[in-house]
């Protein structure tokens, strides 16, 4: 049985507080929230500020990290593995590494004439997904990066597009990411808010990397799901879709009649990458654990499992 890389985002986290706030009552602030799962294991953040986590480890030719943020109208993820073996006899095994963030905003509000309206809203995507795999024998190698985005006003999942690059492969999408380039510009279809009552908008981001090698195959496989460049509202004009008459805000999106106002990079973000270095330094002192695994069957990619964890389905 051939051996090909599965392309599932390996987190397997249920934000049961993210579908309360969606489907429930509009909260007090903001939720800011990111998950990481890489090679120091798992962690998780959420604060009504902005929050980041990283995991890092490395060892004889091999590594894998995860960094997430989540802050004001911006969400960054980052997720690389690398899996080297010169060994015959080695048992082979899978690395993997993903992340996760989003932004829970409660405090987006449409302004204008009183009464029902119908509107859509806009993000960009940047960033890029990279896999390449070699071996000694037949199969023995594969990797794959993959990147989900989940677009959700009002508790309505009207957005959920992912795009996965498996190494010798084409890429393979859906929705609107279904030909990502390393640029995309993602709408809702439109939906219905009341004007001048505040809503909540859920904005994720998922991604995942992993590399596999057979059972004493001699090769080097790796992946990337770059996306420290950022999944933010509309850069390039209006947020929102909104008749004459009518504007858009969130502080914790960063609107501003219904313009995105990006921040400067975050401090965060690059203290957290420049920790990830020496954590991976430090690591490579320590014995790193492979999984052993059998030969994988061929699988149809899927980025979003993630994704769809958190809304409460594995299909």
């Amino acid at each position: 049985m051939p051996l090909r890389t599965r392309s599932l985002c390996a987190a397997s986290f249920v934000f049961s507080c993210g579908l309360a706030a969606t489907c429930g009552p509009a909260l007090a602030a903001p939720i800011y929230h990111v998950y990481v799962d890489g090679g120091l294991g798992a962690m998780e953040g959420s604060s009504n500020f902005p929050v980041s986590r990283g995991s890092s480890v490395g060892v004889a030719g091999s590594e894998d990290n995860a960094f997430a943020a989540s802050g004001r109208g911006a969400l960054r993820a980052d997720a690389n593995t690398r899996f080297a073996n010169e060994n015959p006899n080695a048992a082979g095994g899978r690395i993997t590494a993903s992340a996760l963030a989003e932004m829970i905003l409660d405090d987006v509000i449409v302004t204008g004439p009183a009464g029902p309206i119908t509107t859509d809203y806009k993000v960009h995507l940047s960033g890029s997904l990279q896999a390449s795999a070699s071996s000694n024998i037949p199969d023995g190698a594969g990797s794959y990066s993959s990147v989900g985005v989940q677009l959700q006003p009002l508790g309505q999942l009207l957005v959920d597009d992912y795009a996965v690059k498996d190494s010798g492969m084409p890429l393979l999408g859906s929705g609107q990411l279904v030909n990502f380039n390393g640029g995309a510009d993602l709408v809702t279809p439109s939906f219905s808010v009341t004007a001048n009552q505040p809503f909540t908008v859920v904005v994720r981001l998922a991604i995942a990397a992993q590399s596999t090698l057979a059972s004493s195959a001699n090769g080097l496989a790796e992946a990337s799901a770059h996306f420290g460049d950022t999944l933010t509202f509309a850069t390039d004009g209006p947020v929102f879709d909104l008749p004459p008459g009518y504007t858009a805000n969130s502080v914790g999106g960063n609107i501003v009649n219904n313009q995105f106002v990006a921040l400067p990079e975050p401090s965060t973000f690059v203290l957290a990458t420049l920790g990830l270095v020496g954590l991976g330094f430090l690591a490579r002192r320590k014995k790193y654990r492979r999984t052993i695994t059998l030969p994988l069957a061929t699988h149809r990619p899927r980025a979003t499992a993630t994704l769809r964890r958190i809304n409460g389905s594995d299909s």
